[in-house]
């Protein structure tokens, strides 16, 4: 990594890490300057990497993904409106299908990887059955199960097409390094977000959802951060 890359990649988590302060501490009109400042830092750290890259399409699908992301961050800083909760899993859901397209992209799918598809498969349909089962009750009180169903569907979708890079030859060691530990933190971070919005907590601490707050945040943080870097060593190399 370059120095001007590695300045920027400091200045990244030190962003996140700031909106993660202003966000313990009940600041949320100062994170309406931090939190969308997080996104555009990655995207030049991309771009920085990628200068002369003759990959174009490549950078151009990671671009629009790091702008869906961008868009979303705004709009789930007013999540408690529904219809800025609606357009945020929107963004993201196109997010998570764009990563999938570069993934795919990376690695088509062959017969002969099926097992390891189908028990990554297995693997996230557990975890969102028992996730949803545990929040259930809630998304429905707010109609939102469709949009959380279709969701959850392209969350899963990013998560097998990361696992299944790893089976190629050309990006397994990147896949293992950057792809599958960010789509891992990627699917934390949401079902945090559906945690702290759905869960039907009895008496939850009066911290609580700071402490979750900043769960997302830096599960989030560090699933792009992972993602994008993965994604600029293949567009590299």
């Amino acid at each position: 990594m370059k120095l001007s890359s590695s300045l920027v990649f400091v200045l990244y988590w030190a962003v996140l890490c700031i909106d993660c302060v202003f966000l313990f501490n009940r600041m949320d009109e100062y994170r309406h300057y931090s939190k969308p400042l997080i996104m555009p830092v990655l995207y030049i750290l991309m771009a920085l990497e990628t200068v002369d890259t003759s990959h174009k399409r490549s950078k151009l699908i990671v671009s629009l993904l790091l702008l869906f992301s961008f868009g979303g961050d705004i709009l789930l800083l007013n999540n408690n409106e529904r219809s800025f909760f609606t357009f945020g899993l929107l963004c993201f859901l196109v997010v998570h299908i764009l990563y999938a397209l570069f993934f795919f992209r990376i690695k088509h799918f062959a017969v002969k990887n099926a097992g390891a598809i189908g028990l990554a498969l297995v693997v996230v349909a557990v975890y969102q059955y028992f996730l949803l089962s545990a929040t259930w009750a809630k998304i429905k009180e707010n109609d939102l199960a469709v949009q959380v169903i279709v969701y959850s569907l392209s969350l899963s979708l990013m998560f097998i097409g990361a696992v299944n890079a790893s089976t190629g030859k050309r990006a397994k060691k990147v896949a293992w390094k950057y792809f599958v530990p960010g789509a891992i933190l990627f699917v934390l971070s949401d079902s945090l977000i559906a945690i702290l919005k759905f869960y039907p907590f009895e008496k939850p601490p009066i911290d609580l959802p700071a402490y979750i707050g900043c769960a997302v945040m830096l599960t989030y943080g560090g699933a792009q951060v992972l993602l994008v870097l993965g994604a600029v060593k293949f567009i590299k190399n």
